[in-house]
């Protein structure tokens, strides 16, 4: 219950004054329940102040133990406006003059309260320059109300006058507090703030020190001052806490710089260990390549990648293997999906490898990339594919300059000419044609037999398979010698016993060429040998180790077998040629080399409409019909122009040829 609530209090405070007013004079009763009042005041306005300190006490009154007038100075600095009654405001105001002179009770109290009210804090210690101001002014008016003698206000001013000195002593006494404990002074307007500050800051270090936790890895010594700071700082030993804890902080620097020694020794082993992890991991790889598992190849190379990330070279190298893994997968398999991902992985190698950074490393993805999307458009027939392969070639040859790395070079040259050339057959464009042409002979300018003997039949292959299209679309025969010549240079370093697969790679290039010129010729020898030399590639060219390989070349020896066929008068090398194309479909199938099938579906309906013109006319023709209309279908969808033109005129002449049937 406050005073206010007090009503007996109140009434009893209320009869006193009505006394002291009547009589002019205080007597001895009336200040006995004025007394009474007053105390049940101050009691309520210094109610849950606590003991100030030590360290406050000592600092600011000199003392270690409890401070006399802290109540004073508290009376003196607090203005209270309790009551709305103007006798009760009255009798307040004359307890606060009577405790200025008396009860010098402990100031032990004091800081406690000023930091649990911070409003009251302010206004008070603000107020200390207009209480002196404001006491004789206060003592004329209530001498006035009260119609006190001349001797009793005498008394009051000489009571006025101590209190002013004893207010600026204090004044002076936390002056000299403040600038101890912030070192500098402070104006007396910014007492209130910074005796707040202070007393929060204070209570904030003490939890401070009582939250730092336990640590079982912590020396004795580290523990011991801790507790040396606690009790610092419980008994108000400010200088003591603070030399407890920068010890502490010492003695757990030294045990941090001890730990910190061991982490980079153990950092710098794991490091090796993982690197070491990381080489068995590609050399695993290495031996499933060998075995052409490729993704089993491709996963190890990632996992390698993962665990060297802290060495972007070295996470950049097992990464760009890994996507060359996938690559062979999707190019030997027939799997367009492992192509994707090698895309994909290509270029999170991109990424690994800023062009600004590391130049040639980002050349080489931007090559392999291309690699990838060349061998997936000419699956899918995405002409879009091819011509951002170019854009990925022509892009690694602003860093793969010629003058500073002529073999990678040359390498990206043949690369370009091979999307070049794709690129020209199906659009049936000279230029694209003879432009991917020079680029093979830019290559084999760099790529030279004796220095690079292997890279260098590659190229010449190449090379005669650009001559070979051109020499077939214009009708050149000087081109189909060129391209003969090629590839029969490129079968000198393509040997059966050195690399089986180049080696059939180049006897089916050379089949195609020994075709083309035989369709020219009238006699049947080099279409035998074509025949022939299909035959031999398939001897490597296995299907269960390169199934689209395999299928590309049964699809070439059915165009050898076709061309005998409409030479000879039977149905026998027709049929060995429908047979060949049936296997090819197998592989080329039309949800994954879309181009091929179609390729393979036209050539089954040109082999089925020369049979009809022997046997079962409308049987082989209606067949052949249905075939090249789908095919036309994939044409049409990967915008080849020259297959399209061709496919258009076989698909009019069909549809003559039932429509002269009886």
């Amino acid at each position: 219950m406050t005073v206010v609530e007090n009503a007996p209090l109140v009434a009893e405070m209320e009869r006193a004054l009505d006394a002291l007013l009547r009589s002019g004079n205080p007597t001895e009763a009336a200040l006995s329940r004025i007394t009474t009042v007053e105390t049940a005041a101050w009691d309520e306005l210094v109610a849950g102040a606590g003991e100030a300190p030590p360290d406050f006490r000592a600092r600011f009154f000199g003392e270690a133990e409890g401070t006399p007038a802290w109540r004073d100075i508290l009376r003196a600095l607090l203005r209270e406006a309790l009551k709305d009654k103007p006798r009760v405001k009255t009798a307040f105001d004359i307890s606060r003059l009577a405790a200025l002179r008396e009860d010098t009770t402990a100031i032990g109290q004091a800081i406690a309260a000023l930091a649990g009210d911070t409003a009251a804090m302010r206004a008070t210690i603000e107020a200390i320059q207009a209480e002196l101001r404001e006491l004789r002014l206060l003592v004329d008016r209530l001498t006035r109300d009260l119609s006190m003698s001349e001797s009793e206000k005498r008394a009051l001013v000489s009571d006025l006058a101590r209190v002013r000195a004893e207010q600026q002593g204090t004044l002076a006494l936390v002056a000299g507090f403040l600038e101890t404990m912030v070192g500098r002074q402070i104006p007396p307007e910014q007492f209130p703030t910074t005796l707040f500050a202070i007393a929060r800051d204070w209570r904030e270090a003490g939890e401070r020190i009582d939250a730092l936790s336990t640590s079982r890895n912590l020396s004795p010594r580290a523990e011991a001052l801790r507790e040396k700071a606690r009790a610092a700082h419980a008994a108000g030993r400010l200088d003591d806490a603070r030399q407890a804890l920068a010890a502490m902080a010492a003695e757990e620097e030294k045990a941090l710089t001890r730990l910190e020694a061991h982490a980079a020794e153990i950092e710098a082993e794991r490091r090796t260990r993982r690197t070491s992890l990381a080489e068995t991991k590609a050399a695993q790889a290495a031996v499933e390549k060998a075995g052409l598992r490729y993704r089993e190849a491709a996963a190890l190379y990632q996992e390698a990648s993962a665990l060297v990330a802290f060495d972007p070279r070295e996470a950049w190298q097992w990464l760009l293997s890994s996507a060359d893994a996938l690559r062979d997968h999707g190019g030997e398999y027939g799997d367009n999906a492992a192509l994707n991902e090698a895309i994909a992985r290509y270029r999170e190698v991109l990424a690994l490898a800023p062009r600004d950074r590391v130049p040639l490393d980002w050349a080489t993805a931007q090559n392999n990339l291309g690699n990838a999307l060349v061998t997936l458009g000419r699956r899918d027939g995405s002409t879009a594919r091819l011509e951002e392969a170019i854009s990925a070639y022509r892009l690694a040859l602003d860093e793969r300059r010629r003058d500073r790395v002529p073999l990678y070079w040359a390498t990206t040259q043949n690369n370009l000419g091979s999307a070049l050339a794709t690129l020209g057959d199906w659009w049936s464009d000279p230029s694209q044609l003879e432009e991917a042409v020079a680029a093979y002979r830019l290559a084999l300018e760099e790529c030279s037999r004796d220095r690079v003997p292997l890279d260098w039949a590659m190229t010449q292959t190449n090379l005669g398979d650009a001559l070979a299209t051109l020499g077939e679309r214009h009708g050149d025969t000087t081109r189909l010698e060129e391209a003969l010549a090629a590839h029969s240079l490129a079968l000198e370093e393509h040997r059966r016993d050195r690399v089986p697969l180049h080696w059939a790679d180049t006897q089916s290039s050379l089949g195609t060429v020994l075709a083309t010129l035989g369709e020219r010729e009238s006699g049947t020898a080099r279409l035998e040998e074509a025949v022939a030399a299909y035959r031999f590639a398939l001897e490597e060219r296995r299907r269960d180790r390169v199934p689209l390989r395999w299928a590309t070349t049964q699809h070439n020896l059915g165009n050898a077998l076709l061309t005998l066929g409409e030479r000879g008068s039977g149905t026998a090398r027709l049929e060995e040629a429908i047979a060949a194309f049936r296997l090819a479909l197998e592989e080329c199938r039309r949800d994954r080399v879309p181009l091929e099938w179609a390729m393979t579906t036209e050539n089954i309906g040109i082999a089925e409409e020369t049979l009809g013109t022997r046997v079962a006319p409308r049987q082989y023709w209606q067949s052949a019909l249905d075939r090249v209309t789908a095919a036309l279908q994939e044409y049409d969808r990967a915008g080849a122009d020259y297959y399209i033109a061709h496919a258009t005129t076989l698909r009019d002449r069909l549809l003559t040829r039932l429509a002269s049937l009886p």
